[in-house]
C-alpha cells in the first residue's frame, strides 16, 4: 500500500501497510505481500521504520510505536503471529529497557527517544510523550495471545481464542462492562499438555477455542471428557466442533478449565 498518489516514488510506508493489515482490507495474498515488504524494506533494529527513504517530503523517517501496534494486530489477523511477537519483542523490549518502562510516542531511526531533533516528526520543536497510551502492544497481546475479544456489545457474549505461537504460558485480566474476564493458559514441554482456564463475569457467555497444537487430542472440561477421537463426548462436549487447529466449545459461562495431555 502506498502513502499517497502525489508521491512519484510511490512510497510504501509503514502506516499505509499496517492500517491495511489491521483493518482487514487485504485478502490473504496481498496481506502476505504487505508483511513481506514490512520485513524486507522497513524493518530496523529497533522496530519498523515509517519509510525507507531518508529524504521523503511526505513522511519523516522515524519509528512509530502507534503504527507498530496496528502492525502487530494486522500480523496476528493474517496468521503471522510469529512476526507480531517478533516485532513486540524487538520494539517494546527496547523501549522498556531504555526507560522509563512505558511505551513512547515515537523514536528516531537510531532507537533514541524522539525528543525534538532532526530525523523525527517533532523536529519543529514539539513535545513527545514517553508514556503514550496509543503506543501499547496490549491490544495485540490481549486479543490474540490471550485471545479475548467481544462478539456482542459490552462483552455480553465473548470469545477466548488464544494463539500460543512459541509461548509457554500467558495470563491476564480484561476489564469488561460486567466485571473482569480472566484467562490463563499453559502448555507443557514438547506440547505434551495444555490447560486453559476462563473465568467470566456473571450474566455473560462465550465460546472457547482450545488449541490442539497440530495433533488430535482428548479434551476434558472441568475434569469430564468432552472431546475424544475427533468428536464431542458426553454432556460436557455438547455443541463442541472442530475449527482449524482448535476445538470450539460454545455457551461457556462462569469458570471453566479445558485441558488435554499426551
Amino acid at each position: 500500500m502506498t502513502l499517497n498518489t502525489d508521491d512519484p516514488r510511490r512510497d510504501h510506508t509503514a502506516d499505509a501497510n499496517a492500517a491495511a493489515l489491521a483493518f482487514g482490507v487485504l485478502d490473504r495474498p496481498r496481506a502476505r505481500r504487505a508483511i513481506a515488504y514490512l520485513d524486507t524494506h522497513l524493518s530496523g533494529p529497533y522496530g519498523t521504520l515509517t519509510t525507507r527513504h531518508t529524504g521523503n517530503p511526505y513522511m519523516t523517517r522515524y519509528i512509530s510505536p502507534y503504527v507498530m501496534a496496528q502492525e502487530s494486530l494486522g500480523r496476528f489477523r493474517h496468521g503471522d503471529g510469529a512476526g507480531a511477537l517478533g516485532l513486540i519483542r524487538t520494539a517494546w523490549d527496547h523501549m522498556i529497557r531504555k526507560g522509563p518502562g512505558t511505551p513512547w510516542e515515537e523514536a528516531g531511526a537510531d532507537g533514541k527517544p524522539a525528543v525534538p531533533r532532526p530525523g523525527t516528526s517533532l523536529a519543529w520543536g514539539g513535545h513527545v510523550g514517553m508514556a503514550h497510551a496509543w503506543s501499547t502492544a496490549v491490544p495485540a497481546l490481549s486479543m490474540h495471545v490471550l485471545g479475548v475479544r467481544p462478539i456482542a456489545d459490552g462483552y455480553r457474549r465473548w470469545a477466548v481464542e488464544p494463539d500460543p505461537i512459541d509461548l509457554g504460558w500467558a495470563q491476564g485480566d480484561v476489564p469488561v462492562p460486567p466485571g473482569t474476564l480472566s484467562v490463563r493458559w499453559r502448555r507443557g514441554a514438547g506440547d505434551d499438555s495444555f490447560v486453559l482456564t476462563v473465568r467470566a463475569p456473571e450474566g455473560t457467555a462465550g465460546r472457547v477455542a482450545v488449541p490442539l497444537l497440530h495433533k488430535d487430542r482428548t479434551i476434558a472440561v472441568d475434569g469430564r471428557i468432552a472431546w475424544r477421537n475427533g468428536r464431542p463426548s458426553g454432556d460436557a462436549g455438547r455443541g463442541a466442533h472442530r475449527v482449524g487447529d482448535t476445538v470450539v466449545f460454545e455457551g461457556v459461562r462462569g469458570t471453566a478449565t479445558f485441558a488435554w495431555a499426551g
